[in-house]
């Protein structure tokens, strides 16, 4: 499904494909942090757990934490993504007052947002082979999730945010 979306002010047009379970996963253009990191895609060749957040919101140590702590014990077999759609050096200032340097973390433009459905912050796309396998919050991605979604299973434990871009 493709939906175009006028914004009131600028007048121009932005091209909205709405991420949904089983399908194809929009394709979105991510802006390293540095400029020596250049840029890249989401989809990617490895499974990706992608995560959107704001360096601003209450809970950023919590999600910060869980993603560190997912990549250190399954980063070898999947890509954890760290996605805002604030000013890189905004991020960057975030991440390294954490001391994080080894998940990935990039920014993206709002339509990303839009595309992937993210309604609030914290909420995770889980993305493989190029197709939406689940949508689900921060605090129920757990080591079991992950597993299952590397080794291509049901993931029947995961409590999915939503299913076919519907909330549950």
């Amino acid at each position: 499904m493709t939906v175009l979306l006028a914004g009131c002010s600028s007048g121009k047009e932005e091209e909205i494909n709405l991420a949904m379970v089983g399908k194809k996963a929009p394709e979105i253009k991510v802006s390293a942090l540095t400029e020596r990191n250049g840029e890249w895609k989401i989809p990617g060749e490895k499974p990706q757990v992608v995560t959107f957040f704001s360096t601003w919101q209450k809970d950023i140590g919590k999600i910060l934490t869980v993603i560190v702590d997912l990549e250190s014990d399954f980063g070898g077999n999947a890509e954890f993504v760290l996605l805002s759609d604030e000013k890189p050096k905004d991020i960057l200032k975030c991440l390294r007052a954490r001391k994080i340097s080894k998940v990935k973390a990039g920014s993206v433009k709002p339509a990303a947002f839009k595309n992937y459905r993210v309604y609030s912050r914290g909420e995770t796309v889980l993305i493989s082979s190029g197709i939406v396998r689940g949508f689900i919050r921060i605090e129920d991605l757990t080591g079991k999730v992950v597993r299952e979604f590397i080794n291509g299973g049901e993931m029947p434990d995961a409590p999915f945010l939503k299913k076919d871009g519907i909330s549950y």
